[in-house]
């Protein structure tokens, strides 16, 4: 990667400046500490330069510019007041604390029923709830840390048990835990599914007694995952994301939004998942300064903070390297980092603005990651091996590229998925900015219906076989002698075809005979001689009808089939390779 970016920068250098070559060819090392600082100084594209694009031509200015800008961010913010605001809660913060609530008794119930049965269990929410950027009525997703399970599956990764036996293994401990949720429920539970063949083995269930706000009989649906710790620190990193600026959480709820209504928040259905659009979002804001970034070794170092997996387990999870600094600790070092000045009253709408249209114009997707570990707009795609200049990269922030498990959290979104995200993200911007363009000549915010255009049904689902096959039997019924004319080639159905002159006349419903399989009994048989001589009878087609106009017997005799051949020598060009 170093080196491409070198080579890069060398030969732009290289044809803007030509004596540049020369001295480089010197062996002197004038030349190379003139060439170092260049590289370092062009290698990433600065935040400044991503600021000045990104809100084009809404630009961010500082607090002392013109009456007209400052007016601009006021009624910028009275937007957030009434479309991004009403995104934290729907319904009053008495419905988040009663939605809180029924987690902590989901939490309490299910761990007081595992613990009966396991004793060194760590049961952890994670994912939205835990991150704090749920919209409501969410599934609680939750990690179960089972020390036999660990051993079970560090024993397959070193390769001292095999598949079969790992697999009957977790299943064992799978419908355990199960068991144990049942019989220790009280009937508080209900729909209890353990999934044993899976990525991840998980208890799938429905908690009766949670009074969620968010549904009518106050049910809580949950997922008890098994071993998912690198989940639980990837929902804690972003967390700690969101609470460095309430414009981080209102941002990545709009967002999360925004993909809720496009339908565009499903890896399952070829795009990308919530957590995959949480971490452009924050990359976003890393790129153009907004945040800091919390897995730096510098900024930990300045605060005074090292990787320590011995004595913190959160810093080396599943093998991976999963250390970075909190918010607290980020906001006790005021000189560790610092938010530049212009982003002082930027309203949360122009951000969103300046997020739709940096990956819809402005960030290199063809060539370049996104990744929340680096920071900065710099990492070259081709740290994946199956990466490709159509797809949108996303590293993950612990699973990276170089660890024992890379994970590119864009590979899952397939070629529709990708024009259909690029094709709403070109609209939401578009939309955005003349939605600021009519604020900032009339000022009437009343007169705004959304921030983003309403979304279009268009479906990215991978087409299973049969969805083909429905599909085909919806054309045209194509009987012998004529042309489908809906057809890609123009095919002519011979008249003289037995299985279809049947199928006309109504005879050998039984369709055609079997290709493969073994060889039909002797009842099989038998019935097949009957279609057979029902196709005689009222199969009529042309040679029939003329032979009886000419009064020839166009029946053959008919031969004892029951009546074995003779054995011996086959007669010369039947079945005779030689002859052949």
């Amino acid at each position: 990667e170093s080196i491409e970016k070198h080579i890069r920068i060398l030969v732009e250098q290289m044809i803007q400046d030509p004596t540049f070559v020369t001295e480089l060819m010197e062996p002197k090392d004038e030349a190379w500490e003139k060439f170092i600082p260049h590289v370092l100084s062009q290698m990433r594209i600065t935040a400044d330069k991503i600021v000045d694009q990104c809100f084009d031509p809404f630009p961010i200015v500082a607090p002392d510019d013109t009456a007209a800008d400052a007016k601009l961010k006021q009624i910028t913010s009275d937007l957030d007041d009434r479309f991004i605001a009403t995104l934290v809660s729907s319904k009053g913060e008495e419905v988040d604390k009663r939605y809180k609530e029924s987690i902590d008794s989901l939490y309490d119930k299910l761990s007081t029923c595992i613990l009966h049965r396991y004793n060194d269990v760590k049961l952890t929410v994670y994912g939205s709830c835990l991150s704090g950027l749920s919209l409501g009525g969410s599934d609680v997703d939750l990690s179960l840390h089972v020390p036999s399970a660990h051993r079970v599956r560090k024993q397959f990764e070193r390769g001292d048990i095999a598949a079969s036996e790992y697999e009957q293994a977790m299943k064992r401990i799978v419908y355990s835990v199960t068991n144990a949720i049942r019989m220790r429920g009280n009937y508080d539970f209900d729909d209890i599914t353990p999934v044993t063949r899976a990525r991840v083995p998980v208890i799938k269930g429905k908690y009766l007694k949670a009074r969620n706000p968010h549904t009518e009989d106050g049910s809580l649906h949950f997922d008890v995952c098994f071993l998912n710790d690198i989940a639980v620190a990837n929902s804690s990193l972003l967390r700690e994301y969101s609470i460095i600026d309430h414009r981080v959480r209102m941002l990545m709820l709009a967002v999360k939004k925004w993909t809720q209504d496009h339908k565009l928040n499903s890896a399952a259905d070829g795009l990308l998942s919530s957590y995959s659009w949480m971490n452009l979002v924050v990359f976003y804001l890393q790129a153009i300064g907004f945040v800091p970034n919390l897995q730096d070794r510098e900024l930990m170092a300045v605060c005074g903070i090292s990787p320590d997996p011995d004595n913190n387990p959160m810093h080396f999870v599943n093998e991976l390297e999963t250390a970075y600094i909190t918010c607290a600790e980020v906001k006790k070092h005021e000189n560790a980092w610092t938010r530049p000045s212009q982003f002082k009253g930027v309203s949360t709408s122009w951000l969103l603005y300046g997020f739709f249209r940096f990956y819809a114009k402005i960030f290199p997707r063809g060539t370049l990651t996104a990744s929340i570990r680096v920071g900065h707009v710099d990492m070259m795609k081709v740290v994946f091996p199956k990466a490709r200049v159509t797809k949108l990269s996303i590293e993950d922030p612990f699973e990276t590229h170089f660890s024992h498990k890379p994970h590119d959290l864009g590979s899952h979104c397939i070629e529709k998925g990708q024009i259909k995200v690029r094709s709403c993200l070109l609209a939401a911007e578009e939309h955005l900015r003349s939605v600021l363009e009519s604020l900032k000549e009339k000022g009437d915010v009343e007169s705004i219906e959304s921030l983003w255009p309403p979304p279009t049904d268009v479906s990215t689902k991978r087409q299973k076989s049969g969805d083909r096959q429905d599909k085909s039997a919806k054309k045209a019924k194509v009987m012998p002698g004529d042309v489908n004319p809906e057809a890609e080639a123009v095919v002519v159905v011979p008249a003289n075809s037995k299985w279809l002159n049947a199928a006309k006349t109504g005879a050998n419903r039984r369709g055609p005979p079997r290709q493969r399989g073994r060889a039909p009994g002797p009842r099989n048989r038998v019935r097949q001689d009957d279609n057979r001589n029902g196709n005689r009878q009222t199969g009529r087609d042309e040679a029939t009808e003329k032979n009886e106009t000419e009064g020839i017997d166009s029946k053959p005799p008919v031969q004892d089939r029951n009546k074995s051949k003779p054995r011996g020598k086959k007669p010369p060009g039947e079945g005779d390779d030689t002859d052949q």
